[in-house]
Formats: C-alpha cells, structure tokens, sequence
C-alpha cells in the first residue's frame, strides 16, 4: 500500500503542480537521503553534532537555493536560518543536558538485551536528543524565514522608498499572521503522532508521572522548541532583510 499511496502523492503534486512542484519533490529525495546519510554517519561512529552540522547545511541549501533559487530572498533567509539554528543547538544541547531526557524511555519495553537489542549503542545520547530537537525545528524555521523574506522583498520592490524601520515591521506583521498557523500546524501534528502514547498514559499514568516521565519530556521539549525557533526567526528575519533590501 505504501508504494501506492507514494504513486499517487507524486502524481498529484505533478498534475496541479507542474514543475515547481517537481523540484519540490526533488528537494524531499535529497533531504531524505541527507537525513540517512546522517544516521548511517552517526552510527559509524561519527560526532552526532558534526554530522547534523553538514546533513542540516545540506538541507538548508537544498531547500532555500536549490529549490526557490539563489536571490536576495534565499540569501536573507539563510542568514536568520543559520542563527536561529545555532541559538536552537546550543540551549537544546544545554537543556537536554540538564533535564537527562537523552536516551531510551522506559517504557520502551522492546529495546531490552533480553529482546536481541544492544541498549548501549556507543554514542553520546545527549548530542543526539539535541539533533533530533534541531531537525524537526529547521523545517518550520525555513518556511517561517523564506515566507518573510519573499514577502518583504515584495513588498521592498513595489515601495521602494519604505525605510529600514517601517519595513522591518511589515516583516513582524507578516510573521504575526504565519506565526499562528505554524503554531497550530506543530501542534496538530505532535497530537496526532503520539495519541497512541496519549492513549497509553491515560491508561497507566497519572498525571504528574505523565509529566514526569521521559517519553512525555522528550516529545513535548522537541515541539516547544519548534515552535520556539519558528516564533525567533520572525524577528531576525525582518531584521535582516530591512537591512539588505533597503540598503539596496
């Protein structure tokens, strides 16, 4: 079923799409194929920071460059992705550190030695719970900073005379109105990935073990974080691109 749910999700997006939406589907290959190179990386051995530095590189030239273009646009954005990915790495790392949410749960009750699985895997956990909190905030970061960046140098290029200032605040009132769905779309998505974990603390957790526990900490921090990193772009986005379109 699989392959034909893929068939036919290519097929739509070729049919309405056209060939944008090809090299959109073009782009999703190659960061998928970023993502496994990463943790085939990882699991030979390689530093899980160094190896998400290049693999989230690749996919942030892939997405803004690749696939929008190389302009003024993509190159604003990219500046503010960069920052905000370095902010995200560096408190996400810090607080996974702190709160010891690294590693397998508890309750996942397959990955035992009794079960054929080698539960020491040899690699720095810590890192690799901050990875996973940066990888699933750079999506909503890219489309958050190329939704920015398009649409202030719209609107640079129709008003030309707006100064820094005032066009630096069209960037906040445009982030304003993607800061909503964006929030509601991470939202949705976390509580319909994990209703199965919902289902089974409603049934054997009580509510500060469900607060308490690592399954719970580990799902909840890496969204918060998301939406964190989504809410920050906004800012640092407007910022730059009023200074670079109205300094052109």
């Amino acid at each position: 079923m699989l392959p034909i749910l893929a068939t036919i999700f290519v097929l739509l997006c070729l049919s309405i799409g056209g060939q944008r939406t090809a090299k959109s589907l073009i782009s999703i290959f190659l960061n998928a194929f970023l993502l496994l190179i990463l943790i085939f990386a990882v699991s030979a051995g390689l530093s899980p920071i160094l190896a998400c530095f290049f693999a989230c590189t690749g996919i942030v030239f892939v997405t803004l460059f690749y696939q929008n273009g190389k302009n003024s646009k993509t190159e604003a954005a990219l500046i503010a992705i960069l920052v905000i990915s370095l902010i995200t790495a560096a408190i996400s790392y810090a607080f996974v550190k702190f709160t010891a949410i690294q590693g397998f749960p508890i309750a996942q009750f397959e990955i035992q030695e009794t079960n054929g699985y080698m539960r020491n895997i040899a690699v720095n956990m810590t890192a690799v719970q901050s990875i996973v909190i940066l990888a699933i905030s750079l999506g909503s970061v890219i489309d958050t900073a190329v939704c920015i960046s398009s649409s202030l140098f719209e609107i640079h290029m129709r008003t030309k005379t707006l100064p820094k200032l005032e066009l630096f605040w069209a960037g906040m009132n445009i982030g304003k109105n993607v800061l909503s769905s964006t929030v509601n779309t991470l939202f949705f998505i976390y509580v319909a990935e994990y209703l199965t974990l919902f289902l089974q603390f409603a049934n054997n957790y009580s509510f500060l073990d469900m607060l308490n526990s690592k399954e719970f900490c580990q799902e909840t921090s890496a969204i918060l974080f998301a939406a964190i990193a989504s809410i920050l772009v906004i800012p640092i986005c407007s910022a730059i691109c009023a200074y670079r379109f109205a300094k052109r």
